[in-house]
């Protein structure tokens, strides 16, 4: 299995020996959606896609409306509760706790 640096590398990229990669997709979570997207827009270029404990279909196809957007939106950005939320989301602490779901 060959893994991308973090370069920007499109389906036209080519390995020593001049033949087109193929591309194993690995997403877990909330970023199925990201993987699925990935497969679908270069076929010809993702051999396997795996994903790990992604959302259901309905929640992958189903956009969120936009006034639910918004208020999350603005909500982050707010300089109190965004700064308190992203914190106790960075700490050390809850990702332990989601990495060992």
């Amino acid at each position: 299995m060959k893994i991308a640096n973090t370069q920007y590398m499109d389906s036209s990229s080519l390995n020593d020996t001049n033949e087109e990669l193929s591309w194993t997709i690995f997403a877990q979570g909330g970023l199925a959606p990201v993987g699925t997207m990935i497969a679908a827009r270069s076929p010809e270029s993702v051999r396997k896609l795996i994903l790990a404990s992604p959302p259901t279909w309905e929640d992958m196809t189903t956009p969120v409306p936009e006034s639910e957007l918004a208020r999350n939106l603005n909500f982050y950005k707010s300089p109190i509760l965004g700064t308190l939320a992203f914190a106790i989301f960075e700490s050390r602490r809850l990702v332990e706790f989601f990495s060992n779901l």
